[in-house]
């Protein structure tokens, strides 16, 4: 993970909340969903495979045409480029599947460490048996831990130690994932959606013409070098798949990319303030916050199951 810049414990925690209900506005708006999202490229890269490769002549049949960008080779060529690019698709799905797969199996590791720490705080001599009073204990009189105390907020460190590297391990799946659909993106605006856009402009001004000889040969020789109306709208049916509709998938990546930088901000910024407690307040301060945490981690769980869904 990215060295950050230390963010107040207080601080990263309320960013935490922010990016994590961002991310779940999202999914509860039902705008970008990324079930759908998935579902939509999957066609388009089969709609795109199913381009005739090499067989463009069996579609349209005409030898000249007035728009250099419109001609049979040119056209062949820039199919069989699209279908290449496109399929670096399925790649990427079976890397986000993967990835889901992970981020159940992280949020897991995590709930469990988290419980562990929520014991051990339970059983806290300054607690006396009110885990539940955090933040009162926060303003109660700061008294010193007792060693007891101490030696069992060790072993909580060593448990966030454990958080914060199973959230590392993840973040640097995700943010090469993220790299992956951004590269991909780029890659088709860059070299594919120019040349796509060229053809859909030529179809609307090429010169159309129309057979008029009704007698063969020359009917027959007529139709194969002239570019007539009815090829025009079979290239127009083929290249209409030009859109990538790549944006909800990135967004919704992107969203949890957002949310898990936050996450391990408070996750760093927990560990430095634990490692440093040696007084009452400052140990029920951190439960306060670890409290927060643990609302916004149940939500992570849910888009976790959300995720592997949408990659099934």
């Amino acid at each position: 993970m990215e060295q950050r810049m230390l963010m107040p414990m207080g601080s990263a925690a309320r960013a935490m909340e922010v990016r994590v209900a961002a991310l779940f506005k999202q999914a509860r708006s039902g705008v970008g969903d990324l079930k759908a999202s998935v579902a939509q490229l999957d066609a388009y890269v089969r709609r795109v495979h199913d381009l005739p490769q090499g067989r463009l002549a069996r579609w349209v049949s005409y030898s000249y045409v007035s728009e250099p960008v419109l001609t049979i080779g040119n056209l062949e060529r820039l199919i069989a480029r699209l279908s290449y690019r496109s399929g670096f698709w399925w790649s990427l799905r079976e890397r986000g599947s993967a990835l889901s797969q992970a981020l159940v199996g992280h949020t897991q590791t995590v709930t469990q460490r988290s419980a562990e720490i929520q014991n051990i705080a339970s059983r806290l001599e300054m607690a006396n048996g009110h885990a539940d009073r955090w933040e009162a204990l926060s303003r109660e009189k700061d008294l010193a831990l007792s060693p007891r105390d101490l030696t069992r907020v060790e072993t909580m460190v060593a448990y966030v130690v454990s958080l914060r590297r199973e959230v590392e391990a993840f973040d640097i799946h995700l943010t090469e994932y993220m790299s992956g659909i951004e590269d991909f993106r780029e890659t088709h605006r860059r070299e594919l959606q120019p040349d796509l856009d060229r053809v859909i402009k030529a179809l609307d001004t090429v010169e159309v013409r129309k057979c008029t000889l009704r007698f063969e040969p020359f009917w027959t020789n007529c139709r194969k070098a002239t570019f007539e109306e009815e090829d025009r709208e079979q290239l127009r049916a083929l290249f209409g798949v030009r859109d990538l509709q790549l944006a909800g998938v990135h967004g919704n990546i992107e969203k949890l990319h957002t949310a898990w930088q936050a996450i391990g901000t408070y996750v760093e910024s927990a560990h430095n303030h634990l490692s440093k407690v040696k007084r009452q307040r400052e140990l029920a301060l951190f439960m306060v916050y670890f409290k927060i945490f643990l609302g916004q981690w149940k939500q992570v769980a849910v888009h976790a199951q959300r995720l592997r869904e949408a990659f099934a």
